[in-house]
């Protein structure tokens, strides 16, 4: 009777919820995608925080917290399947992305359209690594109130 036998079953006994690993594994497919670009990827493997902190009056997401914005529900899941990657945000649903396509750092406003979507977005930098540095020397706080 071994073929009868519920594939999920030693998931379930080892105390693993099939959903739980499911939500893992779509959301690591989605980061393959976003490793191609090069900067992305080296920020996505080598710079994503440990723990959240707070630069430039936003608060810098860490690996879970990208994933949890991603696929838990939040404001940003409008955003991730066209290629941004939430890195920070500031609690009011105002976010900070990388556009993995294009390499940019843009600003999703907490009253957000499908104009994102489509590509009328603010573009914060065109580089990322500028970007990062400015975001951590506090250089963008007033830009990004502004923005608010």
């Amino acid at each position: 009777m071994r073929g009868d036998r519920n594939p999920q079953l030693p998931r379930l006994q080892s105390g693993y919820d099939p959903s739980t690993i499911e939500l893992h594994e779509r959301f690591y497919d989605a980061l393959e995608q976003f490793m191609k670009h090069p900067l992305v990827g080296e920020y996505l493997t080598t710079l994503t925080p440990a723990e959240s902190y707070e630069a430039s009056g936003v608060w810098v997401a860490t690996l879970r917290g990208i994933r949890d914005s991603a696929f838990g529900g939040g404001p940003d899941m409008d955003l991730f399947p066209h290629g941004y990657v939430p890195i920070a945000g500031d609690g009011g649903g105002n976010t900070v992305s990388f556009h993995s396509p294009s390499g940019h750092v843009i600003f999703a406003h907490h009253e957000r359209t499908s104009d994102i979507i489509a590509g009328d977005v603010v573009v914060l930098s065109e580089d990322i690594a500028t970007f990062l540095d400015d975001l951590l020397h506090d250089r963008l706080l007033e830009r990004l109130d502004e923005l608010d």
